[in-house]
């Protein structure tokens, strides 16, 4: 039974082969392709011709990027025409094409249609439009000239590339390959705007730009300006840098970030920020309200560094009265006076630290002078009768109270 089966299925084959061949011989002997054009620019109207002697009816089947398609033929007399649908026609590239009757292929070839050489499309990218100094970092024109049915032009078309920076011109040409053409567009030394443009047969592109930024900061200096060297609390002192640089001599970008840190002599340290304008940066701090001296450097986070000032600050306060009224239960504190004899200014700071003879009580507190003056008052509800060593602490000058509060 198997052999009977496979003797079937054998002659079926051959049968089917045989049938294969006997049209391909009638169709080869029977029609003819007239038309020997191989090469259209996209947008041609593109037909195919066959001469034929008698009146079969292949079908042509045609290939390319957009898929396959199938065409039926339009007989006139003794020829058969196939005309391409347009978006075929269109469509630059290798379109294959084959005839076929009755599921067998009998003829076949194919046509290059290239780009349309009427019009050149041209899409530009530029880009990124902000690049550092120095000869490392470049921005990339991107180049993609396409026809008007949106084909890219063919390999080794030549694209010119201009670039302009501080009146000096330069020009490139650059020939497409894999459907677009592309120059580095290298970063100058000098910071500035570096121009491009692009032109492709009759096409320009616009105009686009990238900005050149300075490079990292290095190295600068700083200095300081005050009206006087007294520690009021009330004078402003302004630390400025001096003009901050890249390593190529520009100027770095307005709005640098510049950190100052202050260190004074128990080892305290402070910090201050600036932002650049045309290179400087500036950043003001009160006096201390007590003698000090203050070590100030400052940085570009992660790119450059100052120098260190040293800067001192004199006592503006030499000393003040302390008295305690034991009916009142009041301590007061001043007037304090400044450099010059004159009060010190509203706000003035005033630590007090009260500790009763048994530390059960230890309390402190910070107060602020008005008029040059300060009070306290130890209110009975908190502060019972007994013993208090009361400290006084203001413009760096401690003083000692030793108090005992009784009943009235």
């Amino acid at each position: 039974m198997k052999k009977l089966i496979y003797l079937l299925v054998l002659l079926n084959v051959l049968s089917c082969s045989k049938k294969s061949e006997e049209i391909q011989d009638y169709t080869n002997n029977s029609i003819a392709l007239i038309t020997q054009k191989k090469q259209y620019n996209a947008g041609s109207d593109i037909c195919f011709t066959f001469n034929t002697s008698k009146g079969i009816k292949p079908l042509l089947v045609i290939t390319n990027v957009l898929g396959t398609s199938v065409l039926k033929p339009t007989k006139e007399t003794n020829k058969l025409s196939f005309c391409l649908p347009p978006m075929y026609c269109n469509r630059a590239g290798k379109l294959n094409w084959s005839l076929v009757l009755e599921n067998t292929e009998f003829k076949t070839g194919h046509i290059i249609i290239s780009p349309d050489p009427g019009t050149t499309y041209l899409e530009t990218y530029f880009g990124p439009r902000q690049i550092t100094a120095g000869k490392e970092d470049f921005s990339m024109l991107v180049n993609i000239p396409t026809d008007r049915y949106d084909n890219t032009l063919d390999n080794g078309t030549m694209v010119t590339i201009n670039s302009e920076f501080e009146d000096v011109f330069n020009q490139f040409k650059v020939p497409i390959a894999e459907s677009i053409a592309w120059k580095n567009i290298n970063a100058t030394e000098k910071s500035g705007r570096i121009l491009v443009s692009a032109h492709c047969n009759a096409t320009n592109s616009k105009q686009l730009a990238t900005i050149v930024y300075p490079a990292m900061a290095t190295d600068f200096k700083i200095e300081y300006q005050r009206d006087h060297s007294f520690a009021d609390g009330n004078q402003i002192i302004e630390f400025q840098t001096s003009e901050i640089m890249d390593k190529f001599g520009n100027i770095v970008s307005d709005g640098t970030h510049i950190n100052f840190l202050i260190e004074n002599q128990n080892g305290i340290f402070m910090n201050a920020t600036g932002n650049t304008l045309h290179g400087r940066a500036v950043a003001r701090l009160l006096h201390p309200e007590e003698p000090n001296t203050w070590k100030v450097k400052a940085f570009v986070t992660g790119a450059a560094k100052s120098n260190t000032v040293v800067v001192g600050f004199k006592a503006a306060v030499e000393d003040y009265p302390i008295n305690f009224n034991k009916e009142q239960r009041k301590l007061s504190i001043g007037p304090l006076t400044s450099f010059m004899e004159q009060k010190v200014t509203d706000g003035f700071s005033i630590q007090l630290s009260i500790k009763s003879e048994s530390n059960i009580i230890n309390e402190a507190e910070k107060l602020f002078t008005k008029d040059g003056k300060a009070s306290y008052i130890l209110d009975e509800n908190f502060y019972p009768i007994g013993t208090y060593n009361i400290t006084v602490e203001a413009a760096g000058i401690s003083k000692e109270l030793l108090i005992t509060l009784a009943n009235e």
